[in-house]
């Protein structure tokens, strides 16, 4: 009778403060050549601006690991943003300056969008080959869809700031949808459930 009288689940900073404190230790070890009173800083900025976001913190990791000095470090603790909208804002404009072409109807704008398109349309996460047969078929006819097909490189240089290949499959790894959205193989479970990143 006590499950009847349960209304929901609020998960608090407090709650999760250790947690992700410990994520940020790890990843802080995971560095290249960092010194303590750099990882001091880290740790304490990181923990002050994570907002109990865990996300956030792998966003900002996955930049910190593109980092080869301790300047470059600093510089980009600087200017990440302090919120995921303005991350993945972030992400899109960089993704669009790398494009072939620098616009948005350049070929590799083109490649982009169908990618995305391929990537999110699908009932279960692709391996990096069938995501590339997909791409090649659905850029083709039947005659010359060998013509079209992606390296590996290719793909995971296109999507791979959104993407992740893991264990033989490319899903999305960052997705945001609002509440009581069913979730899709690229997304987590595959039953209905609430989503709050």
């Amino acid at each position: 009778m006590a499950l009847n009288t349960f209304s929901g689940l609020e998960i608090t900073k407090n709650l999760v403060h250790d947690d992700i404190q410990k994520l940020i230790s790890d990843q802080i070890l995971r560095l290249p050549s960092i010194k303590s009173d750099l990882r001091d800083h880290i740790q304490l900025g990181l923990t002050n601006n994570s907002g109990a976001m865990f996300l956030w913190v792998v966003m900002v990791f996955k930049e910190l690991r593109r980092c080869y000095n301790a300047k470059e470090v600093k510089l980009a603790l600087e200017y990440i943003p302090r919120d995921l909208e303005s991350e993945y804002d972030r992400l899109f404009c960089q993704l669009l300056k790398r494009l072939p072409g620098g616009s948005g109807n350049s070929i590799g704008a083109f490649r982009t969008r169908r990618l995305f398109q391929l990537i999110l349309g699908a009932m279960e996460p692709f391996s990096l080959d069938q995501l590339r047969h997909a791409y090649a078929v659905s850029c083709s006819s039947a005659s010359d869809w060998e013509e079209h097909m992606l390296s590996e490189e290719g793909i995971i240089d296109t999507v791979g700031d959104f993407a992740m290949p893991q264990l033989e499959s490319i899903s999305l790894e960052n997705c945001v949808f609002g509440l009581k959205t069913p979730t899709y193989p690229f997304c987590g479970a595959r039953q209905e459930r609430s989503i709050l990143y």
